[in-house]
């Protein structure tokens, strides 16, 4: 199974302090004991060092098309 990170976020007053680690960890940790093989995410140059800190690695690139209803 794979799942897909969407909007992860923490507050800019509340950067640093190690939260953003913290909700990653959780989510990993409930992934895994939902049986999830793999999670993907998609996220913004600024941020690829976080997620490298956090396991996650470089995996191509990922294309949308949003639809209006």
């Amino acid at each position: 199974m794979v799942a897909h990170v969407e909007e992860v976020c923490v507050s800019a007053s509340q950067q640093g302090k190690g939260l953003g680690l913290i909700l990653i960890q959780a989510l990993n940790a409930t992934a895994k004991d939902l049986g999830v093989g793999k999670l993907i995410l998609n996220c913004s140059k600024e941020n690829i060092k976080f997620y490298e800190k956090c396991g996650y690695s470089i995996a191509g690139q990922q294309m949308e098309l949003k639809c209006s209803s």
